[in-house]
């Protein structure tokens, strides 16, 4: 009976942290009002030779990880080109100008097979020097579906004072065995209507 208990929180939370209404409103407004999408380069179709490489795409990871990504062909959505994890602790991440006050809307897709968690997480720089601004970050972690299945994340923020550039964060971390991977794609990224004054 706490097993079926558990299990049926752990289904109640996850809904909870997969969408909620703010998520969803922000969904039917990109749709309605045909936003454009900020991120550039968010299917991974831009990639180096090697596919070690993404345009507008940096990598990094701890000294002691042996995290690695690879764009591979055939592993994104409907078999296009994804962003594929392996191998420890690591994070892709990109930069998107914006300005003070903007509401930044923030969705991609995700899927693991075997061992791992994802996250998505935005930070804040100036434009010149790329200094980070001295606010709370703003994380999700991603509740997987089903393994080898897509799962959405998705996060809203607003940007703070001083800030004007956002940096979206793909983040990966405990790819401990040989078949452990993450993949994302479609990462996009939209800013949002002002909100009106209430009446």
């Amino acid at each position: 009976m706490k097993k079926q208990l558990f299990t049926l929180a752990a289904f109640v939370a996850s809904l909870i942290l997969a969408a909620s209404p703010a998520t969803e409103e922000a969904a039917k407004i990109v749709t309605e009002k045909k936003l454009s999408n900020l991120c550039k380069n968010g299917d991974f179709k831009w990639v180096s030779k090697d596919r070690k490489e993404a345009g507008y795409w940096s990598f990094w990871k701890r000294k002691d990880s042996q995290g690695t990504v690879t764009y591979e062909e055939k592993s994104g959505i409907n078999d296009s080109t994804g962003a594929v994890f392996t191998g420890g602790s690591s994070s892709l991440y990109t930069r998107i100008a914006v300005k003070p006050g903007d509401r930044i809307y923030l969705r991609a897709k995700v899927k693991k097979t075997g061992e791992g968690k994802a996250s998505l997480t935005v930070k804040y720089q100036t434009a010149k020097g790329g200094n980070w601004v001295s606010a709370p970050s703003v994380s999700k972690t991603v509740i997987f579906s089903k393994h080898g299945d897509w799962s959405d994340v998705e996060l809203i923020v607003k940007v703070p004072q001083k800030a004007e550039r956002i940096v979206p964060m793909l983040g990966v971390n405990n790819l401990n065995t040989p078949e452990s991977r993450i993949v994302f794609d479609n990462v996009e990224v939209y800013k949002l209507p002002a909100l009106e004054p209430a009446k």
